[in-house]
């Protein structure tokens, strides 16, 4: 990430950790619009190397301030980045509409809110809540309710999928902001994680035209999907190793402010020194992974791999997969041990230790949640011979 880019991060999260937990959300929102960070996807979705490190690494800062807006931010940032950088093959509605939505997107300062889809990879005999468009006219009228729509109360844009009569699956992108078809639902998640922004949304009698439709086939809605979830697994990794960072800075804090019975701080003890090493060791060799997707992916736009190859497509959301698997249990073990090592003072109601604690134990939950990835990954390795290297 460029020095100027790391700076914009580090100034949000400062200004946002100065204010009271009520006037955090609507501020972030602000200086985040007003910022570069949202639109890194547009400016650099020629670079997907850059564009990847750059939102990672922002996230993660942020995050250090303020997990759930760091995580509601991450829904924007994968699904724009996927969008910017996804290698179309076919000639879908995204192919000839990609360059003006995204330069709309900048130009107006949008966001773009996701409605849940993960059920969509599952098969569609597992979805228990989906979103049907039937024709009419020149478009469609959508209807139905989506369970998880993370940033709807604040997001200008929705990306979703939909059923068509026809049997396929269609991809949609559609107004939010003040659009009396789609009725928000109550919060899904309790006070630890509400600044996500997450909630369900009843689709009711949403009229959609052509300009709305990015896809109206299954095999490239979901070649699409795949793709924004692989993104998406890679960026929400940031957010939680961003999060348990910050609890090891407030082990630092504590033990450069406590002594020892002869005078000495804390942080100069090498039992603390080796504890602390352990977590940082394990910290950074996820954030290295992490930051090892933006390879994969610049790899994919030079090499213009598309999905030709079923291989491809397991590849990139295996090797995903891995890193959000590995990086929020990682951020989880790093909260626990910093709690431990704080004491009671960690436990303080208004303690950044404390807080994290509620919060650091959602990231396993999201898709594709860690018993998802253990079960695929163990058929895997129950097919046949099991060697552990990545490739055929």
């Amino acid at each position: 990430m460029g020095r100027r880019e790391r700076q914009i991060a580090l100034e949000i999260a400062k200004e946002i950790e100065r204010l009271p937990g009520a006037e955090q959300s609507e501020r972030f929102f602000e200086l985040i619009r007003a910022s570069e960070i949202p639109y890194v996807p547009v400016r650099h979705r020629e670079n997907p190397r850059k564009l990847f490190v750059d939102s990672f690494e922002a996230i993660y800062i942020l995050a250090r301030a303020s997990l759930p807006l760091a995580v509601g931010l991450t829904m924007h940032q994968y699904m724009l980045g996927a969008l910017a950088t996804f290698p179309i093959r076919k000639a879908i509605p995204l192919k000839s509409k990609r360059d003006k939505m995204l330069r709309d997107i900048e130009e107006h300062r949008l966001l773009l809110a996701v409605a849940s889809f993960g059920d969509n990879l599952l098969g569609r005999d597992q979805r228990p809540e989906s979103v049907t468009v039937r024709p009419e006219g020149t478009g469609w009228v959508a209807t139905g309710r989506k369970a998880f729509n993370s940033l709807a109360p604040v997001g200008d844009l929705l990306a979703f999928t939909a059923d068509t009569q026809e049997g396929e699956l269609g991809f949609f992108i559609v107004p939010l902001r003040g659009n009396p078809a789609l009725k928000p639902g109550p919060a899904v998640f309790p006070d630890a994680m509400a600044d996500t922004h997450t909630c369900s949304l009843t689709f009711d009698a949403l009229r959609l035209a052509r300009s709305n439709l990015l896809c109206l086939e299954t095999e490239p809605t979901l070649e699409v999907l795949t793709f924004a979830t692989a993104w998406f697994q890679a960026l929400i990794a940031g957010a939680y190793l961003g999060a348990a960072s910050r609890a090891l800075e407030e082990v630092r804090r504590f033990a450069a402010s406590v002594h020892t019975a002869d005078g000495n701080p804390l942080l100069e003890l090498d039992g603390l020194i080796l504890d602390v090493g352990r977590l940082a060791v394990r910290l950074q060799a996820c954030v290295r992974m992490a930051h090892q997707f933006a390879e994969v992916i610049a790899i994919v736009k030079a090499e213009n791999l598309g999905f030709v190859a079923d291989q491809v497509i397991e590849e990139l959301i295996d090797f995903a997969s891995q890193i959000k698997y590995l990086s929020t249990q990682v951020a989880e073990e790093v909260v626990s041990a910093s709690r431990r090592l704080i004491g009671t003072r960690a436990m303080a109601p208004t303690h950044p230790v404390n807080r994290l604690s509620g919060q650091i134990v959602f990231g396993p939950l999201h898709p594709l949640v860690s018993a998802q990835i253990e079960r695929d990954a163990g058929r895997k390795a129950l097919r046949g011979v099991f060697l552990g290297l990545p490739g055929p």
